[in-house]
Formats: C-alpha cells, sequence, structure tokens
C-alpha cells in the first residue's frame, strides 16, 4: 500500500479527519505497522493509527469502518520511535 504526505484522510463514510503526516515502519522488518494521522489546524496533533484499520492508501487514504474515537489513539511522539 503506498502513503502520500498531506494525503488526506478519509472515515469509512467519506468525512475528512486529518492528513498523513508520516508513516512508521518496523526497523527490522521494513513493514508498514502504523500511520500518523495530524488532526486540527490551530490546536494540531498527531495521532498514531495501526496500518489494520487502513482501508487503502494513495492520493487518499480510506479507513475502514471499525476505526472507532480517534481521541482514544495515542498521540505521536517522536522519542517512542527510531527516527530515519
Amino acid at each position: 500500500m503506498e502513503f502520500i504526505k498531506d494525503a488526506p484522510v478519509l472515515t469509512a463514510e467519506n468525512e475528512q479527519i486529518g492528513h498523513v503526516e508520516r508513516i512508521v515502519i518496523d526497523p527490522k522488518t521494513k513493514v508498514v505497522t502504523h500511520i500518523v494521522i495530524r488532526k486540527g489546524f490551530i490546536f494540531a496533533e498527531n495521532k498514531v493509527l495501526p496500518i489494520s484499520l487502513v482501508a487503502s492508501g494513495g492520493e487518499q487514504v480510506k479507513l475502514r469502518e471499525n476505526v472507532g474515537d480517534l481521541q482514544a489513539f495515542p498521540k505521536f511522539e517522536e522519542k517512542n520511535y527510531v527516527i530515519c
């Protein structure tokens, strides 16, 4: 699956909830494990979602129906990841 930085992220109901900020790759397997979604503008925050909740990628990212409340997902904190 391909991801483009700043691509819009849509719910299963086509509601835009943010943009792709970055992806998380397992450094051992080189497999994408999560995407980081930037939500909001003035009080923006980045949320980390497992790749299993993504239905499709590319020019826009569409999430599966069972995503639930995005506020429940962890905030992206750079200190928790290896930056390459």
